[in-house]
């Protein structure tokens, strides 16, 4: 299959997820936080103020749904995975690999178990195909976040972006 048909089935079954979970924004990137990402009050604040969408898992999380943020199982959303722009998780969840294969846009823990295949991208040169941030602390998630959004927001890079996840 061709990037650009999985880059628009992508499309498709993110207005899908966006339709299950009552979401309606527009040209927003949805993204998954993993389980293994300890949410605080102070996070959910931050991530309250960015230009996305965000998805929190019911099994780890005492969220409930407002502004920016959607609640559902991690079951349902690894059946749609290929809707989510991006996931943020600290490198441990064993499901990396099932969203990169369905490309979505990792930002993890620089020091994770896929760190030889991944690499910073550069919007540049168009190469490499993740996002990192160096330490286990809001401030750091948060600028390897506002990386990926400035991409984003470019749909020459992001699709540059993209691509070199599904070739990898």
């Amino acid at each position: 299959m061709s990037t650009q048909k999985l880059i628009s089935e992508k499309s498709s079954i993110k207005n899908e997820i966006k339709k299950s979970l009552s979401i309606t924004s527009k040209n927003r990137a949805i993204g998954w936080i993993c389980p293994d990402i300890e949410i605080t009050k102070d996070f959910l604040q931050w991530l309250s103020l960015c230009d996305a969408d965000f998805v929190v898992s019911k099994e780890n999380s005492e969220i409930q749904k407002s502004g920016n943020f959607f609640v559902s199982s991690e079951v349902d959303v690894l059946s749609q995975k290929e809707g989510f722009d991006f996931f943020l998780c600290g490198g441990k969840s064993k499901n990396i690999q099932d969203f990169m294969a369905g490309g979505v846009v990792p930002i993890l823990h620089k020091d994770n178990y896929l760190s030889a295949l991944l690499k910073d991208f550069n919007p540049i040169k168009g190469e490499w195909n993740a996002f990192f941030y160096s330490s286990q602390n809001k401030w750091s998630m948060y600028a390897a976040l506002v990386k990926y959004f400035e991409n984003y927001k470019f749909p020459y890079d992001n699709k540059n972006l993209v691509k070199n996840i599904f070739e990898m």
